[in-house]
């Protein structure tokens, strides 16, 4: 079985103040994410490929007008109908280097992988 998600996202504000720069600017985002979810008896793989634009920085408070890019793939197997254990793979992408932990340095690129596991009763 196959379910397919979409989601959009677009907004404006006018006069919106900058918290990093002070700066006051009308500011618009947009995005938008595809999640499609194939399940096999027990067995699922999810996947969500996302786009976001923030033009002035007013929903990510960078000023240089970033755009981002995330893959995340997610294979699952859920036990007696109950208990699931779900891997995460994501790549994130941005137009600027602003993604990671400042101290060494900011970059475009980065690489998760998560583990969770939940219990329906």
């Amino acid at each position: 079985m196959i379910t397919i998600n979409f989601q959009a996202n677009l907004g404006s504000e006018k006069a919106a103040g900058h918290e990093n720069t002070g700066a006051v600017a009308d500011a618009s985002w947009v995005g938008f994410g595809l999640q499609p979810v194939l399940k096999a008896g027990a067995a699922s793989v999810g996947a969500r490929f996302e786009y976001f634009k923030d033009t002035k920085g007013s929903r990510t408070l960078f000023a240089n007008d970033p755009s981002f890019i995330n893959f995340t793939i997610t294979p699952g197997y859920t036990f007696d109908n109950a208990f699931t254990l779900r891997a995460e793979f994501r790549y994130d992408s941005s137009s600027e280097e602003v993604l990671g932990v400042p101290a060494p340095g900011l970059k475009k690129n980065q690489s998760t992988i998560a583990l969770s596991a939940h219990y329906v009763f």
